[in-house]
C-alpha cells in the first residue's frame, strides 16, 4: 500500500509472508503508539474540529471537516479512523443523490473516493481482504469519474496489493502495470 506512516513502511518492507502480517500487525501497532504521541497542538486542533462538525452548517463543511480531523487521527487511533470515513461515506453517498452544483459534487465525490480507499485500506491492514477490495473498488470507480489520475493509479497499486494476498497473481500484475503506467503519465515518479 502507498502510503508515508510508518505502519506502511513496516509492512511494505517485508513483502510476500502471510505468516509475518499478524506479526508485523501488532508490531506496526505498537512502535506507532509508542510513537506516535498526540501534541497538545493537534489535542487543540482535534477539539476544535470536532467542534465544527457539531457547528457545521451543512454537509460540505460536515464532510471537509472530518476529512481534516481524519488526517490527524488516522495512524493514531485506526477505529476512530474508520468511523469517520463510514460517516463521510454515507453523508457523501446521500448528497450525491440529490440536486448539487458541479463543485459540490465534486467535494462529494473526492470524499467518497477517498473515504472508501481509507476503509478499503483499513480492512487490508485488519486481514479482511474482500472487504478491502470491495471499498477500493469503489474508490477507483470515483475516481475514474473524476478523472484523478493520481488517485485511481494510487488505488490500482492498493488493488495489487490485496488481491495478491488473495492469491490472483496475474490481476495483481494487471492492477501494478495500470499503477506505474498512470504514475508515468501524471508525472508521479515518487509513488512508483
Amino acid at each position: 500500500f502507498q502510503t508515508t506512516s510508518l505502519t506502511g513502511y513496516l509492512r511494505n518492507s517485508v513483502s510476500g509472508s502471510n505468516q509475518m502480517k499478524p506479526i508485523l500487525t501488532i508490531l506496526s501497532f505498537l512502535l506507532l503508539f509508542c510513537f506516535a504521541q498526540l501534541s497538545k497542538q493537534e489535542l487543540s486542533d482535534i477539539d476544535s474540529l470536532e467542534k465544527a462538525i457539531e457547528n457545521a452548517g451543512n454537509d460540505t463543511l460536515k464532510v471537509k471537516t472530518i476529512m481534516l480531523l481524519d488526517d490527524i487521527i488516522c495512524t493514531i487511533d485506526p477505529d476512530r479512523d474508520l468511523k469517520l470515513n463510514l460517516w463521510v461515506n454515507q453523508i457523501s453517498s446521500v448528497n450525491l443523490k440529490g440536486k448539487l452544483s458541479r463543485k459540490e459534487k465534486r467535494v462529494f465525490l473526492r470524499a467518497k473516493g477517498y473515504a472508501n480507499n481509507n476503509i478499503g485500506t483499513y480492512y487490508y491492514y485488519t486481514g479482511n481482504l474482500d472487504s478491502a477490495e470491495i471499498y477500493l473498488t469503489i474508490g477507483l470507480q470515483t475516481f475514474n469519474q473524476l478523472n484523478e489520475i493520481s488517485a485511481i493509479a494510487t488505488t490500482y497499486n492498493n488493488l495489487s496489493n490485496v488481491v495478491s494476498d488473495k492469491g490472483d497473481y496475474v490481476k495483481a500484475i494487471d492492477y501494478l502495470q495500470k499503477s506505474v503506467r498512470l504514475h508515468e503519465k501524471s508525472k508521479n515518479k515518487d509513488a512508483m
